[in-house]
C-alpha cells in the first residue's frame, strides 16, 4: 500500500478518490464517545492497564519512559 499514511487511511475506508487528490479535499473526521469499559490498552513490560492507572501500574510506565530531546 504505497502513498501517505492519510491515502491509506482513505483507501481502507472506502473514500472515493485517486492518490494525489484527498490533500485537495475537505477535512473530516469522526467522533464516537465510548464507555471507559469498552477501552483496552496493554503496554509491553507492564500489561493490561485498569482505570484510573494505579500508583505501581504509573510507577511501572515512568520506568519505560524516556525523556523526549
Amino acid at each position: 500500500m504505497p502513498g501517505t499514511a492519510r491515502e491509506r487511511l482513505a483507501e481502507l475506508l472506502g473514500e472515493p478518490g485517486k492518490p494525489g487528490e484527498l490533500e485537495q479535499q475537505a477535512a473530516w473526521s469522526v467522533y464516537q464517545k465510548l464507555f471507559m469499559t469498552d477501552l483496552s490498552v496493554t503496554v509491553d513490560g507492564v500489561g493490561p492497564l485498569r482505570f484510573p492507572v494505579s500508583e505501581e501500574q504509573s510507577a511501572r510506565l515512568r520506568e519505560l519512559g524516556r525523556r523526549a530531546r
